[in-house]
């Protein structure tokens, strides 16, 4: 009897041990002794989160919430529009025999069309009645410009006014600190080429001549030029101009993720700086998530590249208007 009592004792002491060291005043905190036992990606990303999160001021040609409201409507895009082009991708590659490229290929043409649209029509000079006309020509320039393993024909893409390459590119000190890869940063790049498509300050030619030397160029098999064109011509992609996108809910660890991506980004980011700081954080954090596998990271990946270079360009496109009314 007295064994047992004694082992109860020492189990009690434990458990006070461990709840203490988990919080800094030396008071119980469920929630914190919960994490303490947890730690997982979704704990770090909210600390991360907590520790740089301050008021600073900011000066933006659109108010600032118009600003983040068509950024965050860029990386909710990017994300539903992946998740529903690997779908319509892999349908379509395994009808034509190679389920697989087909999945990720998706997953790319869907993050840049459907970022992209996204954010055009949060903006606050969008054109409701231009919403049809919108998507397609989006469809249709995404088909020009972008190629297998995610590169960019930039010859069919044609500069019309001064601060056109200011929107499509990123400074070169900026780019060299950021730690997603080239085939992910792509995917913001198309994705500006094709918002600046619409705003006209670059015209996309569909040029066969250049594109079949491009092609050849990089070694852009027939057989995935045929599945690219088939993913954007399928009823399925080609709905996705009428996909009804809410704010992300946390319905699953992931979204929870792109969720803090957005609630530090409102309250944190007011430069390119900003923005690499915490993209290379939440990189960092999502690569060694053992919860999550390949597909899942490059999509989150994909709409996180999108919001750096949605940032840029809604970033020189606000400071033009600003610009133009003075």
């Amino acid at each position: 009897m007295k064994k047992i009592v004694f082992l109860f004792a020492l189990c009690a002491m434990f458990t006070i041990t461990l709840l203490e060291s988990c919080s800094t005043d030396g008071t119980v905190d469920l929630a914190e002794s919960k994490s303490c036992l947890k730690n997982d990606y979704i704990d770090r990303l909210k600390s991360f989160n907590d520790s740089i999160v301050s008021t600073r001021p900011t000066t933006r040609g659109w108010s600032k919430k118009q600003w983040v409201n068509v950024v965050i409507a860029d990386v909710s895009g990017a994300w539903a529009g992946g998740k529903a082009g690997a779908w319509i991708g892999g349908k379509v590659g395994t009808f034509m025999g190679n389920p697989a490229t087909g999945t990720v290929f998706g997953a790319a043409l869907g993050a840049i069309a459907v970022g992209g649209f996204n954010s055009w029509r949060s903006s606050p000079n969008y054109v409701v009645s231009s919403s049809e006309d919108s998507f397609d020509k989006i469809l249709e320039n995404t088909d020009i410009i972008f190629h297998d393993n995610n590169n960019i024909n930039l010859d069919n893409v044609v500069c019309l006014s001064e601060n056109a390459k200011g929107k499509i590119d990123l400074n070169p000190q900026v780019l060299s600190k950021v730690t997603l890869s080239p085939e992910q940063l792509n995917i913001g790049k198309a994705h500006n080429i094709l918002l600046s498509s619409l705003d006209g300050s670059v015209e996309i030619k569909n040029n066969d001549v250049i594109s079949k030397k491009y092609r050849k160029a990089i070694g852009d098999r027939d057989s995935i030029c045929e599945l690219k064109k088939s993913i954007l011509e399928s009823e399925d992609f080609k709905a996705l101009g009428n996909l009804k996108i809410s704010k992300n809910s946390a319905d699953s660890k992931l979204e929870h993720a792109l969720l803090l991506f957005e609630e530090v980004f409102d309250e944190y980011v007011s430069d390119n700086t900003d923005m690499v700081y915490i993209i290379n954080k939440y990189k960092s954090v999502l690569s060694s998530a053992e919860e999550l596998n390949e597909e899942e990271k490059n999509l989150i990946f994909g709409a996180l590249a999108t919001a750096l270079y949605s940032f840029n360009y809604w970033n020189s496109t606000s400071a033009k208007q600003e610009l133009d009314v003075e």
